[in-house]
């Protein structure tokens, strides 16, 4: 503190404010050495680093590509309950009566095995006491829709993929702070009270309880998909 004093002192009222703000920016700007410095992450991301130290960009797109794939698998087998903690209420809602339509119709849509191209975390914004990143991914799939007596498709194609371009936006309570990845390792049923492992999560294994996620307290509140192209088939 004395050294703000005397620098109020020295420079006057208006160059002190200068080198203030010169100073706190250097005080929490990450060196090149800094580990949040990390391939695949847009520098927006920075100022989301500064609040939430714990946050692992790396981890977290690793949780967006599994996110994505269990997301997809609720949708397969119509698991509306498992559904319900991993996606905001409007989201929710338009699943819902998709869902509907396709139990009505007696169909199941299905998702091939997702491969992945590149992921990025595309910054971070603030927004009703909640705080958004949006993740973009480059995504090859098959989309097909089957008749749920005679296995035969209906739509969508079985053995040519899609390219697609994603953008999954997950949100959380503003201020909320990441923890630590090996302190999630157990966690305990709100429920029963049993112990369980993070692999486990979603439900509990002695008591059926579904639970949000161990590891993120990130839920999807926004998906796009964009399609880009369909590769050429293989001779």
């Amino acid at each position: 503190m004395e050294i703000f004093f005397l620098l109020q002192f020295m420079l006057g009222p208006i160059a002190f404010i200068v080198v203030t703000v010169l100073l706190l920016v250097k005080q929490f700007t990450p060196g090149p050495d800094s580990p949040y410095r990390a391939v695949g992450v847009n520098n927006n991301l920075n100022q989301f680093l500064v609040y939430d130290a714990s946050f692992s960009p790396e981890e977290f797109l690793d949780f967006a590509r599994e996110f994505y794939q269990e997301y997809r698998d609720c949708i397969q087998y119509k698991d509306m309950e498992k559904l319900r903690t991993m996606v905001s209420g409007a989201l929710y809602t338009q699943l819902e009566t998709q869902i509907d339509e396709l139990r009505r119709k007696g169909q199941t849509l299905h998702t091939g095995r997702i491969k992945y191209g590149d992921v990025m975390i595309m910054g971070w914004r603030h927004e009703r006491n909640r705080d958004v990143l949006p993740v973009k991914m480059k995504a090859e799939y098959c989309e097909f829709t089957t008749d749920d007596v005679t296995g035969e498709v209906v739509s969508g194609d079985k053995t040519v993929p899609e390219i697609l371009d994603l953008t999954l936006e997950f949100a959380r309570a503003s201020y909320t702070r990441s923890v630590d990845f090996i302190e999630k390792k157990q966690v305990t049923c709100p429920k029963c009270g049993a112990k369980y492992s993070m692999e486990q999560e979603g439900e509990c294994p002695y008591c059926g309880n579904i639970i949000k996620s161990a590891r993120f307290d990130w839920i999807l509140s926004n998906l796009r998909i964009n399609p880009l192209l369909t590769p050429p088939a293989e001779n």
